[in-house]
């Protein structure tokens, strides 16, 4: 399974854990939904109630009016009673939903309907023939004298208000069990959001860590191994059963890391083979150089009467003979350089210019001027010494002045020192300014300066494998300055410290 797929399979599941919770969540809104509408409905049937027994009374005190004025205008409320009670009882069978509440409600229309049947209406009607005749009028007294002594009337009305309220009770009943119900819903609904978001929130957080420890793990191996790779270490592997496109990058690199390894190892036997190499051509060829030397200086010792050309002739052999031992230890150092680790010190870069003056200045006259305060590098000093000795030397070599001036002085640029070395020499073309760093070149016959012309092309190997830059300006009559470029690793530059020259 690729990773993609196990991505996707994890989100997948976290949706699903979330899909479940959001139906629950509606589920359980539709619960309280139900609970609040069922306690707005009670509340809705106990105000309609309350106009319905409102209705009862305004018909009932109506009546009553009527009867003890004989005034027609009491039946008014009466009426107005009856159509309410009607209006209210229609209203409240469309309110009611509970079996028990309507047989209630049927119970009330009912009786409701038999005091209207036997009290209220005979009554309206005796009573309106008894004011019209006076042979009803006996009639109507008896009615009044058998209802009100029985009571029937008010019996019935007294019935009718027990139901109301035994309706009412119900519904309260009714209300108060919906509201708890809401409540326990909405307590439910709570801690089950509680659960199922601590409950989502831990599932996916385990997904999401086991996925990401996973591959966290895997990226940490290949990590550690490019780091093992980079310090040298190419026999290393990662072991990764997974088939997956980490998998495919681990395949990779443990092939790149085998690759690298065989690589390193041949070049490694071809640097062996190389210093071999080196040793037996140093060897073998400053043998026969030496005995050639030594043979012109034998037989310069042993005429007593040298030709003046003879005597040239084995000065001119002597110094071929030099020359070319000098080419051979140029070639060499040139083909060490960068194939070697060498220490690193810590060291005064003005120490160092003084003490390779008094190396290679035999003039008393050539002046070297360090115009600002040069630092203090904890680097390989020998290349460094290397650099600058060549520098100040052809300086001072091909310097056609008087007094040879040579000045050196550097500024910082982030994490580097950019040095200077400037003369006052004859200078340098523009056209042989790309020319000057190639092996065996050189601006003057050698018969003229003896010079290997290996000099600046080991000067910028050395600061090629810095990693630094060089530079030449320059143009013909006015002196060369060259300019190149160092790592800082440690530098402690000297403060309130003036131009000195040496």
């Amino acid at each position: 399974m690729n990773l993609l797929t196990k991505i996707y399979l994890a989100f997948g599941f976290i949706l699903v854990v979330f899909t479940f919770v959001t139906v629950s969540f509606i589920r359980q809104s539709k619960e309280i939904d139900k609970d609040t509408q069922a306690a707005i409905n009670s509340t809705e049937v106990l105000r309609v109630s309350e106009g319905l027994e409102k209705a009862i009374v305004d018909s009932e005190t109506g009546l009553r009016g009527f009867q003890i004025s004989d005034n027609e205008a009491f039946l008014d409320p009466y009426y107005k009673g009856l159509l309410e009670f009607d209006m209210r009882m229609a209203e409240l069978k469309q309110l009611i939903k509970d079996q028990e509440q309507l047989k209630q409600l049927a119970k009330i229309d009912s009786s409701y309907a038999e005091w209207q049947a036997t009290f209220s209406e005979p009554s309206i009607t005796l009573q309106r023939a008894a004011l019209k005749s006076a042979n009803a009028k006996q009639a109507y007294q008896e009615f009044l004298e058998d209802r009100i002594k029985s009571g029937a009337g008010k019996k019935i009305i007294d019935h009718i208000r027990q139901l109301i309220a035994g309706f009412d009770e119900r519904e309260q009943m009714l209300k108060k069990q919906n509201l708890q119900d809401m409540n326990a819903t909405l307590r439910f609904t709570r801690n089950l959001a509680i659960m199922l978001t601590i409950g989502s929130i831990l599932i996916g957080l385990a997904v999401i860590i086991t996925l990401g420890n996973t591959i966290s793990n895997r990226l940490k191996a290949m990590v550690a191994m490019a780091g093992e790779v980079a310090n040298g270490h190419f026999n290393v592997k990662i072991s990764d059963n997974s088939q997956d496109e980490i998998s495919k990058v681990t395949d990779s690199l443990n092939t790149m890391a085998d690759r690298l390894n065989t690589s390193f190892t041949d070049l490694q036997k071809m640097n062996r083979e190389l210093d071999q190499f080196a040793y037996v051509v140093s060897h073998d060829l400053k043998a026969p150089l030496r005995a050639i030397n030594n043979l012109a200086e034998w037989i310069q010792e042993d005429l007593t009467d040298p030709d003046p050309d003879i005597q040239r002739n084995l000065e001119l052999m002597r110094g071929r003979v030099l020359r070319m031992e000098n080419l051979i230890n140029g070639i060499l150092d040139y083909s060490k350089i960068g194939r070697k680790k060498l220490p690193k010190t810590t060291f005064e870069v003005q120490q160092l210019i003084s003490e390779i003056k008094d190396s290679v200045v035999c003039n008393s006259a050539v002046s070297i001027e360090i115009e600002n305060s040069l630092p203090r590098l904890t680097t390989e000093k020998i290349l460094l010494e290397q650099v600058f000795t060549n520098f100040i030397s052809n300086a001072i070599k091909y310097n056609d002045k008087p007094v040879p001036q040579v000045k050196i002085g550097c500024h910082t640029l982030n994490n580097w020192v950019e040095f200077y070395v400037e003369d006052n020499g004859p200078g340098i073309p523009k056209e042989f300014h790309n020319k000057v760093f190639g092996v065996f070149q050189t601006m003057e016959a050698r018969d003229t300066k003896e010079s290997t012309g290996i000099g600046l092309a080991i000067v910028k190997k050395i600061i090629d494998e810095k990693g630094g830059q060089i530079r030449l300006d320059s143009e013909e009559g006015k002196g060369c300055r060259f300019t190149f470029s160092w790592p800082i690793e440690m530098v402690l530059t000297k403060e309130n410290e003036f131009a000195t020259t040496l």
